[in-house]
């Protein structure tokens, strides 16, 4: 997953870089805001500390989705560069019904289990879970996704099962990076 502190530039470039300069962990977590100006309206390709609520007021009409062709021309779009060493398994949209047998034959398949959600009472059976209550809100989510998941992996976590949050406001991100980290959505 992505830098957000220097701890973790440290444990990607170790014995490559002579220096890091740490200025404290990162204010927003996922990486920037890229956007073409050259549409009309401006296309936001890749959705990031930026809103689309803070760019309204600025540039007008935006387009929140780029075609593949165009996303491609972002940084970050390309490659699962997101994914940590885990599997991802993203629940988009909780429906009790639907996901929490789901969650629990899951989690009675593996030795280990990290679960980024609200409280529900699941049961994990015998995996050994690390359970890390959803962020409250869409900026906190996004500034500790990648730790979050650099945490599960150091414990060993063999999947990672996450919930998805609203679209709105930095929930546009997080569910990008959410996407793209995951593979296998549910």
């Amino acid at each position: 997953p992505s830098p957000t502190a220097a701890e973790h530039v440290y444990e990607d470039l170790r014995g490559r870089i002579e220096l890091i300069l740490d200025g404290g962990p990162t204010r927003i977590g996922v990486e920037s805001t890229v956007l073409d100006l050259t549409t009309s309206p401006p296309t936001i390709l890749r959705p990031g500390g930026i809103s689309p609520e803070q760019l309204r007021p600025i540039l007008g009409e935006l387009r929140l989705r780029a075609e593949a062709a165009e996303a491609r021309r972002s940084p970050g779009t390309r490659y699962r560069h997101y994914r940590p060493r885990a599997e991802v398994v993203l629940i988009e949209r909780w429906e009790e019904a639907k996901h929490r047998p789901l969650v629990e034959r899951l989690a009675a398949s593996v030795r280990r289990l990290g679960y980024i959600g609200r409280e529900r009472g699941l049961s994990f059976g015998n995996a050994e879970a690390h359970v890390v209550e959803l962020p409250p809100d869409p900026q906190e989510y996004a500034r500790r996704l990648f730790a979050i998941f650099r945490e599960l992996d150091q414990r060993g976590v063999e999947v990672i099962l996450v919930e998805g949050v609203e679209e709105t406001d930095l929930g546009l991100a997080v569910m990008d990076r959410l996407r793209r980290a995951a593979s296998r959505v549910l």
